[in-house]
Formats: structure tokens, sequence, C-alpha cells
């Protein structure tokens, strides 16, 4: 009997440790969750999850208590004859009917509140359309004719709304610390909306299976000021900058192995494809490779070496004339020369 009781108590405490401990994490050791909402919109959903949280809490522990304390009560004894027989009690299935229902009802209202709200972004919002391909974002804002990859910048407490697309397969757009998980369908066209409230770096990612590389399709959302966000609208619309020196030959091998004929940069004419991210200013991001690597010269040489070691299945690997072409092989003098312009390109 003793032992019995210990063994439910440690399962008990168990429990409470382990949600303890995940309650313990911060926005540093586990950026990737809900629990330090930094907008409007996660705040109200971080406040039905609180609801929906010790309510289910509370649901559990009184059904683990009485189910605790019937086991023990009505333990058979050996000395124990046959009890009696009972078919049914209107009063208990009465209750277990209505307790469950005002439970719901609970449940129920908070949240058709929060679906409202969340449900239209407010009028003048700022507009952003985000593109999922296998496996990186193209990021456009129509109203300031700005085009990116990978990295979504928003000023702060200024309302934003996301249009979501998909030029492949299914996709989902989630930052969990900024908004809330939406689904990118080809063909269809999603929204989402959010105002920003802290100044940061935030991480997103691809939350509906899309390939093989899947799990390597992560970006950021940078919250800034509105003097930097300024800046760095200003950067972004214009061209790239003139390379020079080892960046120069870089800038040529780049042309004469193809590389244009997929990625975008504003200012080489020879650089129009619209098949893989843009690079018009890919120097000033913090990530490569769609969230996947820092922005350093180790980081890019090594993506340029082998992109399939980072992201199995990229087209780059399969459709880049460099991987598939001894003639056109690159040479290491090549790769530091595109690491050179590839950073130039701020």
């Amino acid at each position: 009997m003793v032992s019995s009781k210990r063994s439910v108590l440690v399962v008990l405490l168990g429990i409470l440790l382990a949600t303890f401990t995940f309650a313990c994490g911060n926005s540093e050791t586990i950026p990737l969750h809900t629990m330090d909402p930094k907008s409007d919109v996660t705040r109200d959903i971080q406040g039905l999850y609180i609801i929906l949280f010790w309510a289910a809490t509370a649901v559990f522990f009184a059904v683990m208590i009485g189910l605790v304390y019937i086991t023990f009560k009505f333990k058979r004894k050996p000395t124990d004859s046959m009890p009696p027989q009972t078919h049914g009690n209107r009063p208990l299935e009465i209750l277990w009917t209505i307790l469950p229902s005002v439970i719901l009802i609970v449940i129920l209202i908070p949240t058709w509140q929060v679906i409202y709200k969340t449900a239209n972004a407010p009028e003048g919002s700022m507009q952003i359309t985000v593109t999922g391909n296998q496996w990186w974002w193209e990021i456009e804002y129509p109203e300031l004719g700005v085009k990116t990859s990978n990295e979504v910048h928003v000023p702060i407490d200024v309302p934003v709304e996301v249009t979501l697309l998909s030029n492949d397969v299914i996709h989902a757009f989630w930052v969990p610390q900024i908004t809330g998980k939406k689904d990118m369908v080809p063909g269809l066209e999603n929204k989402i909306w959010f105002t920003a409230e802290q100044l940061g770096t935030y991480y997103g990612v691809c939350v509906e299976f899309c390939g093989d590389s899947h799990a390597n399709m992560k970006f950021e959302l940078i919250v800034d000021s509105a003097e930097d966000f300024e800046a760095w609208k200003t950067n972004e619309l214009a061209k790239a900058i003139e390379p020079e020196g080892l960046a120069a030959e870089g800038m040529e091998i780049f042309n004469s192995k193809g590389c244009g004929g997929c990625h975008t940069i504003e200012g080489n004419p020879y650089a129009l494809g619209i098949q893989a991210p843009i690079l018009t200013h890919i120097g000033s991001r913090n990530k490569i490779a769609a969230g996947m690597l820092e922005n350093n010269a180790n980081d890019i040489a090594n993506w340029i070496r082998n992109p399939e070691e980072t992201k199995p299945g990229n087209l780059m690997t399969a459709n880049g004339v460099m991987y598939n072409d001894n003639n056109y092989a690159l040479s290491e003098n090549d790769i530091q020369a595109l690491v050179a312009y590839i950073q130039s390109l701020k």
C-alpha cells in the first residue's frame, strides 16, 4: 500500500518537474517557443493558451486524484464478497454531461474572442508578401518596391499584414514569438498579421513538411526602430555596388558560370534569375542558405563548395553547371573570389 502511494507520488512529481523545467526556458535557449510573446497577436494567443493550460491542468489533476482515491478506497480485499451491481446512475450521468459542457463553454468564449480579434489586419497595415519555395523565402514589400530573401524586416509598433503564397508545394509560415502559424498553399492566398512590440531578431521556420530540406527552411524576422527600418529600406532600394579587386573577379566568375540564370542581383545585367534567392544585398544579411549558416567567409565558402551538405535536395546542386560538369568545376581560387563578391553585396 505504501509502495503504491510512493509510486503515484513519484509520477506526479515527475510531471510537475517536467512542466516547470520547460517553463524555465527562454527565447535565447529555446528560440522557437511561444512562451515569451513579442507582438500583440502572440500576446493574445499566449493569453488563450494560459487559460487552456490551467483548465486542462485542473481537469487532469481532478481526474488523477479521483482515480487514485477510487483505486485505493475501493480496492478489493480477499474477504470481500461480490459488490452490488449498479446499472446506471442518473444524477452522476447528468453531472458528467453538464460539467464537461461548462468547461467547454469556458474555453469557447475566450477562443472566439481571440479568433475575432486576430482575424483581420487593421486598416493601413504595412503590406509584405512572402512566397515559399523549396527551400527558401522570397520577401516583397509591394508598397516600398523592395524585394529580398530569407530575412524579413519590420518597424516596431507598426501593424503588418503578410500575404502568404507558395511557388511549389505546401509550406507554412511561423515566427513563434511574433505571429501564429499559417499555411502557404499553391494557388491560394492566405494572410496573417501582427504588430511587433519589441526590437530584436526573431526566428522563423517552415512548419509544414515540404521535402528533403524542410527542416532547413528557416528565416529571421528583424524588428527595427523607425530610423533603422528607413535606413534598411533605402539600402535595399539601391543597386549593388560595383565590385573591385577580388570581388570583381568573383562577379566575372558568377556571370560566366551561369549563376545569374537563377539569382537576381540588381545592377548586374547577367543576374536576372527568379528561381533562387535574391542576392542584391546578401552581404548585409545575418545568415545565408535560408537561415542555415552564418554570413561569414568560411560558411559562404563551404556553402559554395558543397550546398548538398547543408541543404539536401537543393536546386543549386541539381541545376548548377559547376556541380554537374567537371569542365565548369570551381577551383579554390574561384570560390574565394565568389566569397569576396558575395560579401561585397551590401
